[in-house]
């Protein structure tokens, strides 16, 4: 069965180039313009990987994520943030915070996808 990924990116041109990148190796992908939009459904669909833009509007990837991880139904599926601005320090914070990874954007898309394989991967 083809892993699930949650992609909660506000940008639609980012998001569509992120959504054909993942179903060339047949992912399936769910989207959400928006921080709440993108809690409601990783709260109400299973999911094998999120990947969350860290600037968002109604909530920001940073609550988002927060509220992730201390909920039972999404403590355990793997969060990668996507951004553009992650300096070291905000790296930190984020695999702090509970991300497994930080994807930057833009990206190259073989490397990224290899980025997401593996995440998968470390997941099952």
């Amino acid at each position: 069965m083809a892993k699930r990924i949650l992609l909660i990116e506000d940008n639609e041109d980012i998001a569509l180039v992120v959504r054909a990148t993942l179903k060339l190796r047949d992912y399936q992908v769910l989207t959400a313009n928006d921080g709440l939009k993108g809690l409601e459904i990783a709260l109400s669909t299973p999911v094998d990987l999120i990947i969350l833009d860290v600037l968002l509007p109604e909530l920001d990837g940073y609550q988002v994520l927060k509220k992730l991880k201390s909920s039972a139904q999404t403590a355990h599926v793997p969060v990668a943030l996507f951004s553009a601005h992650m300096g070291e320090q905000e790296r930190r914070e984020a695999l702090q915070a509970g991300a497994v990874a930080v994807l930057i954007k833009p990206f190259e898309p073989r490397q990224f996808i290899n980025e997401v394989g593996a995440l998968l991967s470390e997941d099952g």
